[in-house]
This record gives structure tokens, sequence and C-alpha cells, in this order.
């Protein structure tokens, strides 16, 4: 059974994943590391904002 799942996972990559891979490779050969580095900062800073505060639900309400 463990063998099924492993299969399942590497043709899911194969197809999927290396090529979204392959695609931001391309895309990001020529961007400097220093920019790397900020855009990474900036996008943990949004999903830390995006999730909701202690004590509030789903909707946003206490």
């Amino acid at each position: 059974m463990n063998l099924h799942y492993s299969e399942c996972g590497h043709r899911l990559t194969q197809k999927y994943f290396r090529p979204i891979a392959q695609h931001y490779r391309g895309a990001l050969e020529g961007v400097l590391d220093a920019d790397l580095e900020v855009a990474k900062r900036v996008l943990e800073t949004l999903v830390e904002a995006a999730r909701p505060l202690p004590g509030w639900d789903a909707q946003g309400t206490t």
C-alpha cells in the first residue's frame, strides 16, 4: 500500500510540480538574491497579517 502512494506522489511531482518549478526558475533567473529576500519578507508579512487575531472567529467578529 505504501508503494502505491509513493508512485502516485512521484507521478504528481512529475506532471504538476516540476513544470511549475521550471517556470519559476526561469522567471526568477535574473533576480538578485537581495531582491528575492525583500520579496520573501514582504510575503511573510502579508501572510502574517492575514491570520485572524486571537479571540476572533472566522467571520472576524468577537
